[in-house]
């Protein structure tokens, strides 16, 4: 199974920052679960942290807890509000993420990785 991971409705738990490197902690991603033929099931896994290396930042990472409204991930001129994963990139990249209390907070690093849930760990949304 395959996964594709939406910025909109993913809530962040917290934000690390050590140096250029940068971690976004994922207590709820937002996931689509990809069988094979192209049927796309919603759903969350918790746990996913996208790792963001040679990373610069603008805006106050202990303020942007909590539910996305939006987001996208720029990889050179190539700009995703959904992604697959597992996600390994490099390059010119950019990652905005907008907050649903209004907090914005973007990055732009080198290189960013975010590995794929187990399968196990997929929880499917049933709301309409």
């Amino acid at each position: 199974m395959q996964f594709e991971f939406e910025f909109y409705s993913s809530e962040i738990e917290r934000i690390e920052a050590e140096g250029s490197e940068l971690k976004v902690h994922f207590s709820a991603a937002h996931l689509h679960a990809v069988a094979p033929g192209g049927t796309r099931v919603p759903g969350y896994a918790g746990k996913l942290v996208m790792h963001f290396s040679d990373a610069h930042w603008s805006g106050a990472p202990e303020r942007c807890i909590g539910g996305l409204a939006d987001g996208s991930l720029s990889v050179g001129a190539v700009r995703q509000t959904r992604f697959q994963l597992p996600l390994d990139a490099s390059g010119s990249i950019v990652a905005e993420f907008r907050l649903i209390s209004g907090s914005q907070f973007s990055v732009q690093a080198a290189h960013v990785s975010c590995a794929a849930p187990a399968p196990d760990q997929f929880v499917e949304s049933y709301a309409c």
